[in-house]
């Protein structure tokens, strides 16, 4: 029986991290801006906040949001939400900072989250390409410890970076699913995962260059070339190791 290691490109989904103080007279509480509309700012903590601006003594956004901004006139406007106090929404538009009273804003939210697309394969040659390792049946106890080791490693790091990309689809698909406050409280758990996809796709990379490296003869871009001498088979399957995945 024939087992194949197919490496190459996952999907990926994009989101942004936040980390937020909201203060209320006195009372300070951390967590995620999740929008102004219906003249009330919303803010997630352990619970939902939903409180009228005049009650608001300062918020601060940080690292700061992409926004899109509704005005009372129904004009719209894009731009980077840093904070708000006194009545006033501190914002960043085309790289300058502007301050938009409260009294002209209607919606202050986070733009919903991209789909997640696939990135197609690339040709043999260009970037990374697909890797198609042949391994005839081996066992993994049958291959040389550099192999099973970065077999290993490439498994687990595929299993991570997999297990994240499958929760925050499934965290877009729920935000699509629902309006307001609920809406708004999905995304903000979207992006306080901003910050994890990085290291881990950068580890999934990196095994993937070790899988690369320890089986060297693999072609990219499609099956290996069936051995034409006994040597050649021979040579072969003592390179190559296998199981069964195709992503």
């Amino acid at each position: 029986m024939k087992t194949w290691i197919f490496v190459g490109w996952v999907a990926s989904v994009a989101v942004v991290a936040s980390a937020d103080t909201l203060k209320i007279g006195s009372t300070v509480h951390q967590g995620s801006f999740i929008g102004f509309e219906k003249s009330l700012l919303n803010f997630e903590t352990e619970k939902m906040l939903s409180e009228r601006l005049n009650r608001v003594s300062a918020l601060t956004v940080d690292p700061p949001l992409e926004v899109q901004i509704t005005y009372t006139n129904k004009k719209t406007d894009t731009g980077v939400l840093t904070g708000y106090s006194r009545m006033k929404f501190h914002v960043e538009v085309d790289g300058k900072p502007k301050t938009l009273y409260a009294s002209l804003v209607r919606t202050v939210l986070p733009p919903p989250p991209p789909p997640a697309e696939e990135e197609p394969d690339r040709a043999a040659g260009q970037g990374r390409g697909r890797l198609v390792i042949d391994l005839d049946g081996m066992r993994r106890d049958e291959l040389p410890e550099n192999q099973r080791k970065a077999l290993e490693h490439y498994e687990a790091a595929k299993a991570n970076y997999d297990r994240y990309i499958s929760e925050s689809t499934a965290m877009g698909a729920a935000a699509d699913a629902v309006t307001g406050p609920a809406r708004r409280a999905v995304l903000a758990k979207l992006h306080a995962r901003k910050y994890e996809e990085q290291p881990l796709r950068e580890a999934f990379e990196q095994a993937e260059d070790g899988i690369r490296a320890a089986f060297p003869t693999a072609p990219a871009g499609g099956v290996p070339a069936a051995p034409q001498t006994r040597e050649q088979m021979i040579e072969r399957t003592k390179s190559l190791k296998g199981v069964e995945k195709l992503f």
